[in-house]
């Protein structure tokens, strides 16, 4: 009896001593933790509904909305740095990110970050098309649906490209009397020109970072490619040659330009690296080899082609080897822009009789119509939006 009595008294005190155990470890009593809570306000446009993600010192992320408050609990007294992730690339988020805040021991400490959003033209595809009269900047959904103008003006708008954050559509006029680049927002407003020549100016295409915007100019006797601000200023010549040169696509990755060229008394394909050095040619074919672009990734540059007889769609390495057909029909078939993914290209094609706008698989699988009337659609190397 005795001995079960001390067994008894032994599992009690086991027993408090775990529930004392437990309440000193529990945050709500312990005077050494504090809690902080996150708060998000969000305004302008194109907000991301699928919202941020938070970080303490480095840790994991926590979901947070784009309007919406997440509290960390357990933290120690004393600073920590708080980050606000996965914000789109229209998004900036108002003062430092990350920053530090002062936790106090057994209090709440409050944080917000603010996020401004601009309109952004992020997985829509950008086109100009006359059907309205003169060509005008059109956008739509990758599947052809919500085809919206975005501008009307007195003049041609063709040749547009989006900006790397989606913000910025930058692209070609005749509103002025001559060819000029222009520059406006992605809802179409605050347009502004960037250049100012009697020479054409066209072709504008967004350096990866979005500072720089390299375009064609005849301002100098012939076509040659020049690389500006991305505000127009310091226009700078890169090529120099007696033949034609055109079609500028940046890189994704470092700092080459590809682009056609007459040098050769055929047009081919050459790349230079942005400050007009390394130069090199890509293709070497009897053909005309034309528009190239860069996939996301810069494993390979679509083209445009005539060495089958007609203008089809091609890819190939970066340095011109194994270039294959992705189309091979009797149309003709042009402007290979590329998705963020790189798992689609859309294009222009005059295959059901005049030039509508298609988008297919990378491998040239699932061609599918995008647009449908009688006036003319045309996309440019950067119709399909920034790359993520």
């Amino acid at each position: 009896m005795q001995a079960e009595r001390l067994q008894t008294s032994l599992l009690t005190l086991v027993f408090l001593a775990l529930v004392t155990t437990a309440c000193g470890d529990d945050e709500s009593t312990n005077p050494a933790l504090g809690w902080l809570t996150v708060t998000t306000s969000s305004s302008g446009s194109d907000i991301d509904g699928d919202g941020y993600a938070v970080s303490i010192d480095g840790g994991g992320s926590q979901a947070i909305g784009a309007d919406a408050s997440v509290t960390f609990s357990g933290l120690t007294s004393g600073n920590h740095t708080v980050e606000l992730e996965d914000v789109a690339v229209n998004c900036i988020v108002a003062g430092d990110n990350p920053r530090t805040v002062a936790v106090t021991a057994g209090d709440t400490t409050g944080l917000t970050f603010g996020v401004a959003c601009a309109a952004a033209i992020l997985d829509q595809i950008i086109f100009s098309s006359t059907r309205s009269g003169d060509s005008d900047i059109w956008v739509m959904e990758p599947d052809g649906s919500s085809q919206t103008r975005i501008n009307n003006t007195t003049g041609s708008d063709f040749f547009a490209g989006v900006s790397p954050d989606g913000t910025k559509i930058v692209f070609t006029t005749t509103r002025d009397g001559n060819e000029e680049v222009y520059v406006m927002n992605a809802d179409g407003s605050n347009p502004t020109r960037l250049t100012n020549d009697p020479g054409r100016d066209r072709e504008p295409t967004w350096s990866p970072d979005g500072t720089r915007i390299a375009f064609v100019s005849e301002r100098d006797g012939d076509e040659e490619i020049y690389v500006m601000n991305a505000d127009g200023s310091n226009p700078t010549r890169l090529t120099t040659s007696p033949g034609f040169d055109s079609d500028p696509s940046w890189s994704p990755v470092g700092e080459q330009i590809a682009f056609i060229t007459g040098r050769d008394g055929n047009t081919e394909i050459y790349v230079i690296n942005a400050d007009g050095t390394g130069l090199a040619r890509v293709t070497d074919d009897p053909a005309v080899d034309a528009q190239p672009s860069w996939s996301p990734d810069a494993s390979k540059i679509a083209f445009v082609t005539d060495r089958d007889g007609t203008f089809d769609i091609y890819l190939m390495d970066p340095d011109g080897s194994n270039p294959v057909s992705l189309v091979g029909d009797s149309s003709f078939d042009r402007s290979a822009a590329w998705s963020r993914d790189g798992t689609k290209i859309a294009f222009m094609s005059d295959r059901d009789g005049n030039f509508e706008i298609y988008v297919m698989d990378a491998d040239g699988t699932g061609v599918t119509r995008l647009t449908n009337n009688p006036g003319f659609d045309q996309i440019w190397v950067q119709a399909w939006g920034p790359i993520p």
